[in-house]
């Protein structure tokens, strides 16, 4: 009776879990798609930086129309922005490359999340160091940016699916992730259930074996 009770319930769960993936399979997002915007926005950014870095010395350092003094002091002093730090050209311009570098990680992939962020931050100095040059199309750019640091865009041809596949690492740790309409746990209960079952005949035929063997030696003591 408590056998058919818990294939009752396993039942039931099973169906409740059938259900609630394909409810979730409506809501969710092909990973390739995720990541051609991925590789799309990189592309897109890097062409925004090059053509900005045209009119580096015009838009972004002291020898221009826009000097640090003027813009972190009297125009936006409450601006969050790397690119007050000096107005030389120097300096600009490493902080150009280094943008540069962080666009060229969430292109091909290299720790999606961490570049995304880094690259939302230094486009977010960017913005913030010479507001005058900037359109609508800039704030957009900003907001794919920042949801890119939240979304699994380097799950799919990315170098980070290259490393966890050589290396048999999960791409985020231990995180859930639903991906092609399939939740990971359940393709890790669907891999180890067969093994698990094994064990538990395994265990249950050595319980089994262990009983008969003590009945006898019990047996066999009284009859001595």
């Amino acid at each position: 009776m408590a056998a058919g009770a818990r294939e009752k319930a396993a039942a039931a769960l099973g169906t409740a879990h059938s259900v609630s993936l394909r409810v979730l399979s409506h809501f969710s997002l092909s990973l390739y798609s995720l990541a051609a915007m991925r590789i799309a926005v990189a592309v897109l950014c890097l062409g925004d930086l090059f053509l900005r870095a045209l009119l580096l010395r015009a838009h972004y350092t002291d020898f221009g129309v826009w000097p640090v003094a003027f813009a972190a002091d009297l125009v936006m002093p409450e601006a969050f922005s790397l690119h007050f730090v000096s107005g030389g050209v120097l300096v600009t311009a490493v902080l150009f490359v280094l943008h540069a570098l962080s666009y060229l990680c969430v292109l091909v992939g290299l720790r999606t999340k961490t570049a995304s962020l880094i690259s939302w931050l230094l486009l977010l100095s960017l913005h913030h160091r010479n507001p005058l040059v900037l359109d609508n199309g800039d704030d957009m750019l900003r907001m794919v940016l920042f949801w890119m640091c939240f979304l699994p865009c380097g799950e799919r041809l990315s170098a980070d699916e290259l490393a966890a596949m050589l290396h048999a690492l999960p791409l985020y740790g231990e995180r859930a992730a639903i991906h092609d309409g399939v939740d990971e746990r359940t393709i890790v209960a669907q891999e180890l259930e067969p093994m698990m079952i094994d064990r538990y005949a395994a265990l249950e035929h050595d319980e089994t074996e262990a009983g008969g063997g003590g009945g006898d030696r019990r047996s066999d003591g009284g009859g001595t």
